[in-house]
């Protein structure tokens, strides 16, 4: 790899902000493992950051002077301002927050503890940068790419972006605006990170095969968008203007190494027809990508359904274990009917009963309590012998047209 840096960063600045400790909210450890990822990207030889313009802010706990720390970091900086977040997002009145450590889970005071994204776009607004760089790893960062969101107020949006001459300003999202973000279960990997900045690092990391002028930000999302669509994960959008996406991000590893790559997409998805006319002499032209249309409300997170999800399938499994002792009296019944149909209910009950167990401890992420765990073990472990002792023992009396009544058996 050539020792020549890959472009003069001394009038840039990227300010990267990552939590993984939340007071309120669930704790997303693979968060910090993202931050420290991204930070090791830009500062490394395929993106040539100095340290001294990368600023990480670890696990901030409130707004306090956020919002002044970066507009001051901004303030002079006149070639690449980028920001990087990675947590939790929320969705106040349609507006995005991005959570800080101490934000609460409902209420307007998330809006005064975390830190609106309004307050990113104020400094990015007074920033006189060249090309202007989002990337946001949180649920709902999807609303960042909405015209009346990007870099302006309602609809002098695009009025004060055209006024900047030569200003280019991209949006990379992990999600869409009313979608949630996702990231490794711990199991799933030493360190786990959030699959978007894991997966946007790794195109980075292995390269594009014929593309030895560098990697543009259009070509590494659209390789992003296209593996994480693949393995069925979260769908990341993105808004550009004044070809910003074209910036080249990193050298592209596949060219300097020299190691053969597998065949992979090199180019961005088509662009649509609905989008704007091509001007002579300036390529093609720049469109934001299409969001759906808002809904009527935003949706209410699932997170406070799953606990009580569980409960009312342990309460469901617990029940079933005396109702299942009470159908050995019809068991004791003459008419063969009657056992059979005892005998019915006894073979679903337990198996109900297991299956509920089961999928009242089944999760995608996150822990579990004790009050989970130790009553849908004892489901568990009760269904289960109840089941396996039935479906191993009681067969033949069903099958048995006529009872011996002195013996009440099978003769």
């Amino acid at each position: 790899m050539s020792d020549s840096r890959l472009r003069d960063y001394s009038h840039s600045q990227a300010v990267l902000i990552g939590v993984s400790n939340y007071r309120c909210l669930r704790s997303v450890p693979p968060a910090g493992n993202s931050l420290d990822r991204m930070a090791g990207l830009l500062t490394g030889p395929l993106c040539d950051w100095p340290e001294d313009r990368v600023r990480v802010i670890r696990d901030p706990r409130r707004r306090g002077r956020l919002p002044d720390t970066l507009m001051a970091a901004y303030e002079d900086v006149k070639d690449v301002a980028l920001f990087y977040f990675v947590g939790h997002g929320q969705l106040v009145d349609d507006e995005l927050c991005l959570a800080l450590g101490e934000s609460p889970g409902q209420g307007y005071r998330r809006s005064t503890i975390g830190l609106p994204f309004a307050d990113v776009r104020a400094a990015f607004q007074a920033c006189d940068a060249q090309t202007k760089i989002l990337i946001l790893d949180c649920c709902y960062a999807g609303v960042a790419t909405q015209p009346r969101h990007s870099l302006g107020d309602g609809h002098a949006a695009e009025r004060l972006i055209d006024m900047t001459v030569g200003t280019g300003a991209v949006t990379l999202a992990a999600s869409g605006a009313y979608n949630e973000a996702g990231f490794e279960p711990d199991h799933a990997a030493p360190r786990p990170q959030t699959y978007f900045t894991k997966y946007f690092v790794d195109v980075v990391e292995q390269g594009l095969p014929g593309h030895p002028g560098g990697l543009p930000l259009h070509l590494i999302y659209a390789r992003t968008a296209d593996a994480l669509a693949r393995d069925r994960r979260p769908v990341p959008t993105r808004s550009s203007r004044h070809h910003a996406d074209r910036f080249i991000f990193a050298r592209n590893a596949a060219e300097a190494s020299g190691k053969p790559q597998p065949e992979t997409p090199t180019t961005p998805p088509p662009r649509p027809s609905w989008g704007p006319p091509q001007e002579p002499g300036l390529g093609s032209a720049q469109y934001t990508e299409f969001v759906p249309p808002k809904p009527s409300r935003p949706p209410v997170s699932r997170a406070p359904r799953g606990p009580v999800s569980r409960a009312v399938r342990l309460l469901f499994a617990l029940a079933l274990i005396p109702l299942t002792w009470l159908m050995f009296w019809p068991m004791q019944s003459e008419r063969f009917s009657t056992r059979a149909l005892a005998f019915c209910g006894l073979i679903v009950a337990p198996v109900l009963g297991l299956w509920l167990s089961c999928s009242a401890v089944a999760r995608r992420n996150g822990r579990l309590s004790k009050g989970v765990k130790v009553p849908a073990a004892v489901g568990i472990v009760v269904h289960g012998t109840m089941a396996f002792t039935l479906l191993t023992s009681r067969f033949h009396e069903v099958g048995c047209p006529e009872v011996d009544q002195k013996h009440g058996k099978c003769p």
